[in-house]
């Protein structure tokens, strides 16, 4: 099977677990640092997994989202046994489709679970223009549990949507707390400044885009 995401465990270094989702078969774990998998997709109502994070103090707690444009369904799924079982976690999410989850490790010790971005699609690729909602860029501050839309800024110029196509993946500035150390990445969070990449949206006919990238 195809193999579209890989993510280390956050205590790998003592642990030696990985995660990788595939095209088709659900997720798998190693806990020999790939020498072997198994699978671990108890309680998932899609397959194609293309976002895939790890809770960086939690060991154990993972995120993963279903990424296929031709079979929107249960975009964000969350395990707290170490991908032993899996329960939706879309309350709010507009999404149809997720290419990437991020996590704030700023943020990891909060009660109410760390910061998450996830970055995707609201479109539909079979979908009449009508689904299409949002820019693709939600967030959450509660490990998961709830989302909201987070596209402020991008111009709606698509049917009066800020669509900018797939948006595919986020990096957190790692010194862009409010008071960042004197050096060395920020300790106390949340971090505010993210860049996140998307596909674009193609102008037809003469090859440039129309949407930021």
């Amino acid at each position: 099977d195809s193999i579209s995401i890989i993510a280390f465990a956050g205590n790998f270094s003592t642990s030696s677990r990985m995660l990788v989702g595939s095209l088709s078969g659900g997720l798998y774990r190693s806990d020999n640092a790939g020498l072997s998998f198994a699978l671990h997709s108890q309680g998932f109502a899609s397959h194609n997994i293309r976002a895939l994070a790890a809770h960086p103090a939690q060991p154990g707690h993972l995120w993963a989202g279903h990424g296929d444009a031709m079979d929107p369904n249960g975009t964000v799924w969350r395990s707290t046994d170490a991908a032993a079982s899996w329960q939706l976690s879309n309350s709010g999410l507009n999404a149809l489709h997720l290419r990437g989850i991020t996590v704030d490790p700023t943020t990891a010790s909060l009660p109410s679970g760390p910061h998450l971005y996830g970055m995707g699609s609201s479109m539909w690729s079979v979908a009449p223009a009508t689904h299409v909602l949002d820019g693709g860029i939600y967030k959450s501050v509660d490990g998961g549990l709830s989302w909201s839309t987070i596209d402020n800024g991008l111009p709606a110029t698509y049917m009066g949507s800020r669509y900018i196509g797939t948006v595919r993946g986020a990096v957190l500035d790692p010194r862009s707390c409010a008071t960042p150390p004197v050096s060395g990445p920020c300790t106390d969070g949340p971090l505010q400044t993210v860049y996140v990449a998307a596909s674009g949206r193609p102008r037809p006919g003469d090859g440039t885009y129309a949407a930021a990238r």
